[in-house]
């Protein structure tokens, strides 16, 4: 079993978010989001500002009119992903190294951390029986966030053991981790994105994507409390990522896929017909997504 506090000290390397990102995290998270404010603090970002501007204008968003302006790409795409968007400007070169430890090759992480935003974009809508906070496609986008750090503990033989426990233990792929390394990379992704400063349903949604069921019950024997909501983005997260690694986009060795949680997919209200067509759009608009987020 790994030493804990070397894990924990590892994470730090991880590179602080930018005071942007912050601040548009604290404002997207709101109950009553200004897209006013929103706008202020893109507006002093340049990249972020020729990348909403892009995102805007492509074909994805479905514009008719040429939008110039900041306040209008906001409001065109919604507070949710410009808050992605950042996020993503942030953490795209750290995720799109190859991580031997989980069979993934260069930018398969990023890939799929993407596939999953984008699921979780197109999932959202659909879900009848819950209300989601904006944040959630951030939540996805991060989910696996874990695997950076964990990634550099995993040689060839901690690999296997987890493998093993995982097949002949019964165990999920996060159980698995923690009984061999001592913690599981949803865990420690929800304690990254806690030091991140990163509100409490992108912290839950990261540490709870693999077991969304369980998490109630293991929040509620801490002692932590939390607004529905965030728990709804644990199952919201686990099921974009699921769906993501079982499409043909996902990828190719990835040994953590979990199987789906059908009580995710009832407490969000997704049926299986919803489900199928969120993965031919994603399988269909992915690409041009990955560029949206370049």
């Amino acid at each position: 079993m790994l030493d804990l506090d070397a894990v924990l000290a590892s994470a730090q390397s991880l590179k602080p978010l930018p005071a942007s990102v912050g601040r548009l995290t604290a404002i997207v998270s709101r109950e009553d989001v200004d897209l006013r404010e929103v706008v202020d603090v893109v507006q002093l970002d340049q990249a972020l500002t020729a990348r909403m501007l892009k995102a805007a204008n492509s074909a994805l968003s479905a514009s008719r009119t040429q939008i110039g302006t900041v306040k209008d790409a906001v409001v065109r795409l919604g507070s949710g992903l410009v808050l992605s968007f950042a996020m993503a400007s942030s953490v795209k070169h750290t995720a799109s190294g190859a991580l031997p430890g989980y069979g993934l090759g260069e930018g398969e992480l990023w890939r799929h951390s993407v596939a999953a935003a984008l699921a979780a974009e197109v999932l959202k809508p659909l879900a009848r029986k819950v209300s989601l906070p904006p944040e959630a496609f951030t939540a996805a986008l991060l989910h696996d966030i874990g695997k950076l750090v964990l990634n550099r503990f995993l040689d060839q033989d901690t690999s296997a053991l987890v493998q093993r426990a995982r097949s002949e233990g019964g165990l999920d792929f996060e159980a698995a981790e923690a009984s061999v390394l001592g913690i599981g990379h949803g865990a420690l992704g929800g304690t990254i994105a806690q030091r991140w400063g990163l509100p409490d349903s992108i912290v839950v949604g990261i540490r709870f994507h693999e077991n969304p069921s369980r998490s109630r019950e293991i929040e509620a024997q801490a002692g932590a409390t939390h607004d529905e909501r965030a728990f709804a983005v644990a199952d919201l997260v686990h099921v974009a990522s699921n769906l993501s690694n079982h499409s043909s986009i996902g990828p190719a060795d990835d040994r953590s896929i979990p199987e789906l949680d059908g009580a995710a997919c009832e407490r969000l209200g997704l049926d299986a017909a919803a489900i199928a067509n969120a993965a031919r759009s994603v399988e269909t608009r992915l690409e041009e997504t990955l560029v949206r987020y370049g």
